[in-house]
């Protein structure tokens, strides 16, 4: 009971924090789950694609009722999207966990920068 009590923490929160910002609430769950579960990086990453997809479209969906999400605008990163999602998720299968932990970090790092900076 305990343990599910964590994973819907985890999962308001990760939820919370995309719907305020619009992202990082992947972020969050990657960073969290790989504190709950051990020796299963991959397949938290994995898992963090399905629970980020679901989250971002309840999130969008709200976005457009409000008036607040330029839908015509928005169409044209969502192939794009779709076909890089399909590329990482290939590559995470291929590549080895030591390497896409440092481009997650970098990635990370990379786009604090680019928040304080800009």
């Amino acid at each position: 009971m305990k343990i599910i009590l964590k994973y819907l923490a985890v999962g308001a929160i990760s939820g919370f924090v995309s719907g305020f910002f619009g992202a990082g609430g992947g972020v969050v769950l990657i960073f969290a789950l790989s504190l709950l579960i051990k020796n299963g990086q991959k397949r938290i990453f994995a898992q963090t694609a399905l629970i980020t997809a679901s989250f971002a479209l309840v999130s969008a969906v709200i976005y457009q009722l409000k008036g607040n999400l330029p839908f015509e605008s928005a169409l044209h990163y969502v192939l794009p999207a779709a076909l890089g999602g399909a590329l990482g998720a290939f590559l995470l299968a291929k590549l080895k966990l030591k390497l896409v932990k440092r481009v997650f970090a970098l990635t990370v790092i990379l786009g604090g920068l680019i928040m304080i900076f800009r």
